[in-house]
């Protein structure tokens, strides 16, 4: 998908910041899921497919910021790069591998293990064994909605028990943290009326079960 048909996807402006974009995509996704409550005259496939549109629209801009190093959404057809300050930055999507493993989550800090944010998992591999882990790990916390293995995303649907269900939206890209390490960016939302539940419970279950795969 271009950068021009993503902006004309999820509505954005060029210049919106970081967390305007994923408002919008996060508002697009409760209105269109296909598990999402609330009347629709559209068909169970057609909010599916719309979803999935949206979703790759929503990391094609998301991919495009990184390039521009910016945090704003660009225009299209500015030049990878432009505005990146030292041309540093952004996640590299390809890198030789260091040895396989999970690093930390912030409930689980192995000894040597490199800090990560809040929300973010590492994971001591290349991306493309790292998809494969977070896939496995996703799939047992709850059902897969939608995945680009390309773009590096993986979305699944948890239900709290007692509370609604959600959408949680796992990004990977390569660390620009330290050589070897893939980020794990985890983020959830509500795809009900009831308000969005702590996200903590589902990092750590899947790392918990990255944990389980031998890390």
């Amino acid at each position: 998908m271009s950068l021009t048909d993503a902006i004309r996807v999820l509505g954005v402006k060029p210049g919106s910041s970081s967390e305007q974009l994923r408002t919008v995509y996060l508002r697009l996704v409760r209105e269109h899921h296909p598990d999402s409550e609330g009347p629709s005259v559209l068909t169970y496939q057609a909010r599916t497919i719309i979803t999935a549109e949206v979703t790759t629209a929503y990391a094609t801009v998301r991919e495009a910021m990184r390039e521009a190093g910016t945090g704003r959404v660009p225009s299209p057809g500015r030049p990878a790069g432009a505005g990146r300050a030292g041309g540093a930055g952004g996640r590299p999507r390809a890198g030789p591998p260091d040895h396989p493993g999970h690093t930390r989550s912030p409930s689980h800090p192995p000894k040597g293990s490199v800090e990560a944010p809040p929300r973010v998992i590492s994971v001591h591999a290349p991306p493309e064994a790292a998809y494969k882990m977070a896939w496995d790990a996703a799939s047992r916390v709850g059902s897969i909605a939608y995945f680009d293995r390309e773009l590096g995303i993986i979305e699944v649907i948890c239900r709290f028990e007692g509370g609604p269900s959600c959408s949680v939206l796992l990004l990977l890209g390569r660390s620009t943290r330290a050589p070897g390490l893939t980020d794990i960016e985890c983020s959830m939302e509500s795809i009900e009326a009831a308000p969005t539940p702590p996200i903590t419970p589902v990092v750590e279950a899947i790392t918990d079960h990255l944990l389980s795969m031998g890390a």
